[in-house]
């Protein structure tokens, strides 16, 4: 998973670990796709996020230094 291999090498921290600073790093909305617990959606195959959404979650991930 991209996210978490970037936060691994750009901040030495593990994606399900706990940390705060993991949620610091991604922000809240990124956080809510990509977190272990996250409930799979009640209509698998319905549309998806919204590409503003997709494209605000895709440039916090690139931000992650």
């Amino acid at each position: 998973m991209a996210v978490a291999r970037r936060l691994a090498d750009r901040q030495g921290l593990l994606l399900d670990s706990g940390d705060p600073r993991v949620l610091e790093a991604l922000g809240d909305e990124l956080w809510e796709l990509v977190r272990a617990d996250r409930e799979p959606p009640e209509r698998r195959y319905a549309p998806g996020i919204k590409p503003a959404a997709l494209r605000g979650a895709i440039e916090r991930l690139e931000s992650v230094e």
